[in-house]
């Protein structure tokens, strides 16, 4: 590629700007005097070119550290062998011209925060149709149109950067096709053919369809969303498969009625369980609105699961389901306790189980190796802000995973801020505001009375955390789930 087209590859620095309220990402071009790809790249050196590739790949995801350098250290490397290896190239961890040509080539057809032009507006028009974009179009990709690109990304099963990558623009093009051409056969179809969903259909028909293999733990998305993305056509796959139909991925009247059918008698099994399961259940009314038993599926029963599996209790995957499994890990965990034995998990119960589980938690966390910055609210919403689809590990405190305590303390020490390890601890140091400003904590009561779970506050009732079932990400407090359960703020500035 030449020169001039190189050039306008350039990277710009990040710099982090909070206006009206909200985070907000900008990208302002430098000049230099070379183009990134004149020359090979490797450990060791010091370069201004170096600091556009760590640019370019943070920009990707590869590079994980707060602040490009411009020293081509074991963290540069570390990220180009992530890059070569993700794009068939030789894993030499060496940037050498065809790696950079690589890199420059697919950062030209990639849209990002910062981005404009037509090729944006052609993206918010897109999303827009898919449900994801709700604003005007602007041709500028900013925080609304990243959220956008996320939402779509985390529906279809993409890697959640918020980044319109080759990948991501192409499965948004096949989409969009899709529901063109279901909208175009429906016109000739009759009323029974039209009961028919697939990839690209909305409404409420896709909203049963996605609860129902909620009930049948087959749909694996936090919410209910009423679009038909790919999240939801692996579930009907998976059914059909499990029904001996038809794989199709589409929800056509058989499968619907088959579904429907197969969650009654789920239902029913589990009403007819319950008398055996409570015989020996104290009286605990004025705890019912915490209590966890078999047959429910929810993001409280996850979290449960992976503090008995942290506990040794619970060794099998977590998957949100209060099955014959984890009743006898509960009914376990209360006999070596002295409880009551009855599988039920209510609010005595589920405090014995997070305070046992809290011993287990690691009182410091693993930082890269660079020392803590003094605290600055731009620099904390930046340095959450790199870690936004890092995957959901219980007791994990690193960038390999983390649990909603856990990215919290690591995002604040890393800037100077050490705030205690459990989301109670952090709760009982804070101080209260009424009303929180961007890099305040704002706390839930989720999974068990009391704050139990918390996020970063960036401004626009928008909050950053990690959800046991999402990893990393930003959310609304304005939802009917989050809205319900919000305690309070609390500030550490």
């Amino acid at each position: 590629m030449g020169t001039s087209n190189r050039s306008q590859l350039k990277k710009a620095t990040v710099t982090a700007t909070i206006a009206t309220g909200i985070g907000l990402f900008l990208l302002s071009p430098q000049g230099v005097e070379a183009a990134l790809g004149d020359r090979t790249l490797q450990p060791g050196m010091t370069h201004q070119d170096v600091k556009e590739l760590q640019d370019l790949l943070k920009q990707k995801g590869y590079f994980t550290f707060h602040t490009s350098t411009g020293f081509y250290g074991d963290i540069t490397k570390a990220a180009v062998e992530r890059f070569q290896q993700a794009h068939h190239l030789p894993k030499t961890g060496i940037a050498d011209a065809n790696t950079l040509n690589t890199l420059l080539n697919d950062a030209q057809a990639t849209l990002r925060v910062g981005s404009r032009g037509q090729a944006v507006t052609n993206l918010q028009n897109d999303l827009r149709a898919l449900g994801t974009f709700n604003h005007a179009t602007t041709g500028y990709f900013g925080p609304i149109t990243e959220a956008a690109v996320k939402e779509f990304q985390l529906r279809n099963g993409l890697r959640a950067t918020g980044i319109a990558d080759s990948a991501t623009l192409d499965g948004i093009k096949r989409i969009r096709a899709n529901g063109t051409q279901q909208q175009t056969q429906e016109t000739s179809r009759s009323a029974t053919s039209q009961t028919t969903l697939q990839i690209g259909s909305r409404g409420n028909a896709v909203s049963e369809v996605q609860t129902l293999l909620k009930d049948a733990n087959l749909f694996n998305y936090h919410t209910i969303t009423g679009y038909y993305g790919e999240i939801t056509a692996t579930g009907v796959r998976d059914f059909q498969r499990q029904a001996n139909l038809q794989v199709t991925g589409r929800a056509d009247t058989q499968t619907v009625q088959a579904l429907r059918d197969h969650v009654q008698k789920l239902k029913q099994q589990q009403a007819a369980a319950q008398p055996s399961q409570t015989v020996s259940t104290p009286t605990v009314q004025s705890e019912s609105s915490f209590v966890l038993k078999v047959g429910q599926t929810s993001d409280s029963v996850r979290e449960l699961q992976h503090q008995l599996k942290s506990l040794g209790y619970f060794n099998h995957q977590v998957t949100g389901y209060f099955g014959p499994i984890t009743e006898t890990a509960v009914r376990a965990f209360q006999r070596d306790h002295q409880l009551i034995v009855d599988g039920v998990v209510t609010t005595s119960t589920l405090n014995k189980i997070v305070d046992e589980a809290a011993k287990k938690l690691l009182p410091a966390i693993v930082l890269p190796s660079e020392t803590a910055k003094s605290f600055d609210v731009m620099n904390l919403i930046a340095d959450a802000s790199q870690l936004l689809g890092t995957p959901y590990l219980w007791g994990g405190t690193t960038s390999r995973g983390m649990d909603c305590s856990g990215f919290i303390q690591y995002v604040f020490q890393k800037n100077g801020v050490q705030l205690p390890r459990t989301v109670a601890q952090m709760w009982n140091v804070g101080s209260t505001v009424s009303k929180p400003k961007v890099g305040d904590l704002v706390f839930f009561e989720t999974y068990t009375r009391g704050p139990s779970h918390a996020g970063i506050y960036i401004g626009n009732n928008q909050f950053i955390h990690s959800g046991s079932s999402t990893g990393v990400t930003i959310s609304n407090m304005t939802t009917n789930y989050w809205s319900s359960r919000y305690l309070g703020s609390k500030t550490y500035q």
